[in-house]
């Protein structure tokens, strides 16, 4: 199920598994985040300008594809977190071109990805 909801928050306020080592880099200040449950093998996907996707639940999923934003500026980076295990994270640009495939398997991993002309590029 992707519920979409969406809303910015202080930094300090999103969940702690979004605090993990990849996301010490947050800038101070405010962010666009999106929070979802996805289904088994469902696709998530981050609205324009989110900046971070939370993914939760309360079991483990096996597989789920997270589809980064439309129309990214250069230097734009995004996360994704997940509160619940997932198998396998599946990344894909918003057109649907992969971007990677992680094997996961454990709680609270966080990956971020950066837009650099024309491409998105895992960087943590």
């Amino acid at each position: 199920m992707d519920d979409g909801s969406t809303g910015t928050a202080p930094l300090s306020s999103i969940p702690d598994y979004a605090t993990s080592a990849q996301f010490t880099t947050l800038r101070a200040g405010v962010l666009s985040y999106q929070d979802d449950t996805p289904a088994l093998n469902g696709t998530v996907t981050m609205g324009f300008g989110v900046a971070v996707e939370l993914l939760h639940g309360t079991s483990t999923i096996g597989a789920v594809t997270v589809r980064l934003p439309p129309t990214p500026v250069d230097g734009q980076v995004d996360r994704i977190s997940s509160q619940m295990l997932v198998t396998v994270l599946t990344v894909q640009d918003a057109s649907g071109a992969s971007v990677a495939q992680l094997a996961l398997g454990v709680f609270g991993v966080g990956s971020v990805f950066q837009f650099r002309t024309g491409a998105w590029t895992r960087i943590g």
